[in-house]
């Protein structure tokens, strides 16, 4: 009877061992992997401030408030103490440097944009400084200053 009892337990197992072997796996592997294509615009700020038109426009600007503050400090401070000479130039020095970052963050604030267009327009993905980019990219940089002309 034990013998009948242990050829009956192997017999099992061994039915039990071969379903398993043979039923598929519920798992599935993907071996595919979906590629993403990203397209990259590169920009040399440093041209667009040095070439576009625009950035001459604002630089003639802001010369032109510039000489028309300091005339106006030097009427103004004609006949004055040495103190309060020097409490009018940092007034002229404050006020040169409020309208140089108004001017800067209107100019920057023309470049985004015109960055924005071109960039729907080419349908690029980013726009990234040409300093930061060691290969590759399209260049926008003329199309950048073309446009702000």
């Amino acid at each position: 009877m034990k013998k009948l009892i242990l050829v009956a337990i192997t017999m099992l197992m061994t039915v039990i061992f071969l379903v398993g072997c043979t039923a598929e796996s519920e798992t599935e592997v993907v071996t595919e992997v979906e590629e993403v294509n990203i397209e990259v615009g590169v920009m040399d700020q440093d041209r667009v401030w040095t070439e576009s038109e625009q950035a001459a426009n604002y630089q003639e600007k802001l010369n032109n408030k510039i000489e028309a503050i300091q005339e106006e400090y030097n009427q103004e401070a004609e006949g004055l103490g040495e103190e309060e000479q020097f409490k009018k130039h940092q007034q002229a020095y404050e006020e040169i440097n409020r309208l140089q970052e108004d001017l800067r963050n209107q100019f920057v604030a023309e470049i985004e944009q015109v960055v924005k267009e071109i960039a729907e327009e080419k349908e690029l993905d980013m726009i990234l400084d040409q300093q930061d980019v060691r290969y590759g990219g399209i260049d926008i940089t003329d199309q950048v200053i073309e446009k702000l002309q």
